[in-house]
């Protein structure tokens, strides 16, 4: 794998983190940001995407109006940003919402939690990136997976 990223598709919200877009994309395309980057493992959620690099770093990229992107913000951008969690080795973004897991069994969850996808026990508008960590390090989760919900 040369860690080279495509993306084809809708690109409101800057979510196939290729900017200054006048219109869909067609047929796939590199992304031009991660030229030169290792990147390992892509997600992709509704208006935003997630993208893994071999260095166990993360970055995020589209809509954030729910925190989704787990840079700690609610701002716009047009730059890729970094996903605020070190040692990743899983990523996953959902509807609304992503989820990251590293090596010692720490489970980053950020985003959307109105219908409670987040798993911390209750609902609320998860304007806010959420820590849980709830495994030893024999029980570390091997995938996480979201959509509107999330599984691990």
């Amino acid at each position: 794998m040369n860690g080279t990223v495509y993306a084809t598709g809708n690109y409101k919200h800057n979510k196939l983190g290729i900017y200054n877009l006048s219109g869909d994309l067609r047929i796939p395309t590199k992304v031009p940001s991660f030229l030169g980057a290792s990147v390992v493992a892509v997600s992709a959620g509704t208006n935003h995407s997630l993208a893994l690099y071999y260095t166990t770093n993360a970055a995020s990229f589209g809509d954030n109006s729910y925190g989704q992107l787990g840079n700690g913000n609610l701002l716009e951008t047009t730059a890729i940003q970094t996903v605020e969690a070190s040692g990743i080795f899983d990523i996953s973004a959902g509807y609304n919402h992503s989820m990251v897991t590293n090596q010692t069994g720490t489970l980053y969850v950020f985003g959307d939690n109105s219908l409670g996808q987040l798993g911390l026990g209750g609902m609320n508008d998860g304007t806010i990136q959420y820590i849980k960590q709830a495994y030893s390090k024999r029980n570390v989760p091997k995938q996480c997976l979201c959509n509107e919900h999330i599984g691990w």
